[in-house]
């Protein structure tokens, strides 16, 4: 008779799962309504009660069986890190020059001036965010001056915003609109538009997700 599966190898494969799709811990406590401190405990092995496993794994692997669908993966496939990371060769990893403000505010296209490089990666918060990029049309009008109809905002799936920042808000219907995220209380997620008008939603029936460029094309 087989033994069964420690946790600790059941854990280090939904950790795995995670980290294929690009996904670090606070996006999973953000997901899923928990501490960082209890998904490092999840997905580290490091639960001990029984029940605890038992509620905690099943919770997370709904979850990350729900991503890979969204992101047609087989589920509960681990893929090799090293080959995945090479099939995208060296894109991500172009250097892109940042310019020094002269004493007007402005910037120079001068070799000169570039003060530092960022990698495209770094520009959308990391390697493995470029893998959790969504797209979204703006129709409406409610965040005007900062969006307009037609630009397209680039956000990144299950990146949290930080009060004052601009995101999308996905309803479990899957509707998305933009809005500007004032915090959370209350069990509810505060946001506004720029015209002036402030929703509110449970914080358990949306989810949102940082909008990191906006662009027309």
């Amino acid at each position: 008779m087989n033994e069964p599966e420690p946790f600790s190898v059941r854990a280090a494969r939904l950790r795995k799962r995670m980290e294929m799709l690009g996904y670090e811990q606070q996006d999973a406590a953000a997901a899923l309504g928990w501490s960082v401190d209890k998904v490092n405990r999840v997905v580290n092995g490091r639960l001990k009660r029984p029940r605890d496993i038992e509620e905690a794994e099943t919770a997370f692997e709904r979850w990350i069986a729900q991503m890979e669908a969204e992101r047609g993966l087989p589920a509960g496939v681990v893929l090799d890190m090293n080959a995945e990371r090479a099939k995208r060769g060296d894109a991500l990893n172009v250097r892109i020059p940042v310019y020094a403000a002269d004493a007007r505010g402005g910037a120079h296209m001068d070799p000169g001036q570039v003060i530092e490089t960022l990698a495209l990666a770094d520009l959308f918060g990391g390697a493995g965010a470029i893998g959790r990029l969504i797209v979204a049309e703006v129709t409406g009008f409610d965040m005007e001056p900062r969006f307009h109809p037609g630009e397209k905002v680039i956000a990144v799936r299950g990146q949290w915003p930080t009060p004052g920042d601009d995101c999308l808000v996905e309803t479990a219907e899957g509707a998305l609109s933009a809005r500007r995220y004032k915090g959370q209380s209350g069990g509810r997620v505060w946001l506004e538009t720029l015209t002036g008008e402030a929703d509110s939603f449970d914080a358990t029936a949306v989810n949102l997700h940082k909008i990191r460029a906006n662009v027309r094309v």
